[in-house]
């Protein structure tokens, strides 16, 4: 017998398991090895108690309740026993009469073994049941019928009808109320060799769940005794329910072994059919695939159909066994004249963006002998979207770059982006720009993305003139594709300045600088210029009319210098140097002068001066003290 304890589903096994093998031919065999038995036991088949014959049917809430009454009142089990034998059917089936789909993962089974008992069991979807499966609570060992039966332990054995040699009887007598009360009773009147509630000594003196407990062999017996109630409530109401008829008597079924009645009505499953189906969409929602549509087994219409989904995508192949069947769909119920809840519907991960082909397949639970795909549907699955809005010049020569990305795999989720500059220079590359801008155009118009998934950076420019700036979304499920977010050309201002010192004089220990310079990225921009004597260095601003250069040049502005600095007794070398705004502090000239003498420095450039960059912040210098660092080279 079964526990009372059930799970609520078991995993499925995924497409392609070996289905359980077809014992039932050697061992019927074996049993009718002697045709002079066949032939006595065939004359037997017109006498019902020997035939041992069954009418499987559906029996579920009142009518089984009327059965087990008939069946108490023709075997006189007192009101008392008719409450347990409704308690029992509450716990175990809940009223219904179950057939199995054989997908028990308990281990341990008596000879033959596991898989023949599984296999019988299956022949229950051949007959009238009420429902099957995991998925409606009939899915525990091989147990069938009411009161959760098994056939691999004498439940539903008659004479030389048993499990091993007539299958197909046992299963038979398990779906017949008639025989499952009887047998549940038991005592001298039950034609079943199981030990029923009667033969339990002292039932009558026992708490109504252990009596049910002592037959069922449960483990947690207890939970019968939440059934009494609704047990005595039925029983009470259902007293005028007839007494029944049994065919079958203690010691009988000599000739069962040869008179089972097999079905050939296609109806009950006996053609050993596959599932049909239809997988009617595949489409994206949120960050998944959406799949929908229909699927059931023709020879077993009153259970529910499980169904395993594969992804095959540019990634590789992904199965899912958790599908079910169990959703309204009355278009199908019309259609195939049947009544039952046979749509599917789930959303599935995605395994990477791409072409994905999605198939659906119904998972045999009858005789059939495949799994057959019920449809399959192509889908593109997007990667990580956004654009690149804006890349444009800084003041300092440098790129800022805007924009947004998502990446629908991970929605809600900053994104990584990474910049690339193509320009005069080459390429540079900027990773780990995150987005976490607010974006709330972006939130409305793709709301998965979230209200942050804007960014913005600066990145290095790759060198003055026309350039290429392209960002890339980095997509959450490595090594899945980096769409480009879009590309901008801009051209970019990085040139250093430029300038002359047109003169140096000298007059006692002072020399006095002139000349011009401007940073042509900024050409009406007044620059600073840094004057160095030997280390010592002096900041100025090119900030005095020079029309002539302004001329010359096409601009506007000022940017003469006149700087007048110490000098030290003897010869000094004096340097200008040009203070970008771009960072690039270029020389413009150096002179070699003497303190003391008052001369105009010559315009030749020495051959070999070894100039050093100003620091570009000294522009906040006096002009008559030095600088506090010395300069560091251009």
């Amino acid at each position: 017998m079964k526990t009372t304890t059930r799970a609520s589903a078991i995993g499925g096994v995924l497409l392609l398991c070996a289905l359980l093998p077809w014992l039932f031919g050697t061992a019927a065999a074996a049993g009718r090895s002697s045709a002079a038995v066949a032939a006595v036991a065939a004359a037997n088949c017109t006498v019902p108690s020997e035939s041992g014959a069954a009418v499987p049917q559906t029996a579920s809430g009142t009518a089984a309740v009327r059965w087990t009454i008939g069946v108490a009142k023709t075997m006189n089990v007192s009101r008392q026993g008719q409450i347990i034998a409704v308690m029992v059917m509450y716990q175990e089936t809940t009223l219904r009469n179950l057939a199995n789909d054989g997908s028990s993962p308990q281990a341990s089974w008596p000879s033959p073994g596991r898989a023949y008992w599984l296999s019988v069991t299956r022949l229950s979807l051949k007959y009238p049941h009420d429902k099957f499966g995991s998925l409606d609570g009939a899915h525990d060992t091989d147990s069938i019928g009411l009161y959760q039966q098994r056939p691999a332990y004498g439940w539903g054995s008659y004479g030389t009808s048993t499990g091993v040699t007539d299958p197909e009887g046992v299963v038979q007598r398990l779906l017949d109320p008639r025989w499952e009360a009887m047998a549940f009773f038991g005592g001298s009147a039950s034609a079943s060799t199981n030990t029923g509630l009667l033969n339990v000594p002292g039932w009558q003196d026992m708490m109504l769940a252990d009596a049910a407990e002592a037959v069922q062999g449960s483990t947690l017996g207890n939970l019968y005794a939440q059934w009494e109630p609704s047990a005595t409530r039925l029983v009470d109401n259902n007293q005028d329910a007839p007494a029944v008829a049994l065919p079958w008597h203690r010691g009988g079924g000599t000739g069962a072994l040869t008179c089972t009645s097999i079905p050939t009505n296609p109806a009950l499953g006996e053609a050993g059919r596959n599932p049909i189906g239809s997988l009617d969409l595949v489409g994206i929602e949120g960050a998944g695939v959406r799949v929908a549509g229909w699927a059931f087994d023709p020879d077993a219409i009153n259970g529910i159909t499980t169904v395993h989904y594969y992804d095959y995508g540019p990634y590789g192949t992904a199965g899912y066994s958790t599908g079910v069947a169990n959703l309204p769909r009355p278009d199908v119920d019309n259609v195939f004249n049947v009544v039952g809840q046979f749509g599917f519907s789930a959303v599935l991960p995605w395994t990477g963006a791409g072409h994905h082909t999605i198939c659906a397949f119904g998972i045999n639970v009858g005789r059939g002998t495949s799994n057959p795909a019920v449809g399959c549907r192509d889908v593109e699955v997007p990667g990580p979207i956004g654009y690149l809005d804006g890349a444009s010049e800084t003041a300092d020569g440098q790129i800022a770059v805007s924009g947004w990305a998502a990446d629908p795999a991970a929605p809600g989720v900053r994104e990584e982006v990474h910049v690339y500059v193509t320009g005069p220079a080459g390429v540079n590359g900027t990773p780990g720009i995150m987005t976490g801008d607010a974006r709330p155009d972006v939130q409305a118009a793709v709301p998965w993305a979230g209200p942050s998934r804007g960014f913005h950076a600066t990145v290095p420019n790759s060198g003055s003139g026309t350039t290429t700036v392209c960002a890339y979304a980095i997509n959450v499920k490595p090594p899945n594709s980096n769409p480009q977010l879009g590309c901008l050309s801009l051209v970019v201002h990085d040139d250093p300045p430029i300038g002359f010192l047109d003169a140096i004089t000298v007059t006692g220990n002072h020399a006095h600088v002139f000349g011009w310079t401007f940073d042509p990225n900024d050409s009406a921009t007044s620059i600073p210029v840094h004057i160095y004597v030997g280390d010592a260095g002096y900041a100025f601003r090119a900030d005095q009319r020079r029309d002539d250069v302004n001329a010359v040049f096409g601009i506007t502005g000022r940017h003469g210098f006149a700087a007048t600095v110490p000098l030290p007794a003897g010869s000094s070398q004096v340097c200008a140097f040009s203070i970008g705004l771009h960072g690039k502090n270029p020389l413009i000239a150096c002179r070699t002068v003497r303190s003391g003498v008052n001369a105009v420095s010559p315009l030749a450039v020495p051959a070999t001066p070894k100039p050093k960059a100003p620091v570009p912040a000294a522009t906040s210098l006096p002009t008559s003290e030095p600088t506090s660092a010395p300069p560091t080279s251009p």
